[in-house]
């Protein structure tokens, strides 16, 4: 069985807040330049990695950036337009990046 958690933000006071994702196993987490979006790796039951990536004003739900094959440790680009992240799709591991708004999907 996959070990399960929950995320959560403290501000710079100290405030916890915990976020409104499913608990999942996350790995990964990075929050984006502009502090409005986290990437997050997740690791089905299955065992494939998924890069998803929630906004943090909490207006959507969580969403799936990657589709096929284990993705894994999501980068930002310092606009905080695309995400980098390893991949196996091509057998190979490789780095692949594509656009944080889920406009693309891998």
């Amino acid at each position: 069985m996959t070990p399960q958690n929950t995320l959560t933000i403290v501000d710079r006071n100290g405030v916890v807040r915990r976020l409104d994702v499913p608990p999942v196993n996350y790995r990964s987490l990075r929050v984006s330049p502009d502090g409005c979006s986290i990437a997050v790796e997740t690791v089905a039951e299955n065992g494939q990695s998924i890069i998803r990536v929630y906004d943090l004003s909490g207006k959507t739900a969580i969403r799936r950036l990657t589709q096929e094959s284990n993705n894994s440790r999501p980068i930002w680009t310092p606009d905080s337009q695309r995400i980098a992240y390893g991949s196996d799709r091509e057998k190979a591991h490789g780095i692949y990046w594509q656009p944080a708004d889920v406009s693309w999907t891998a």
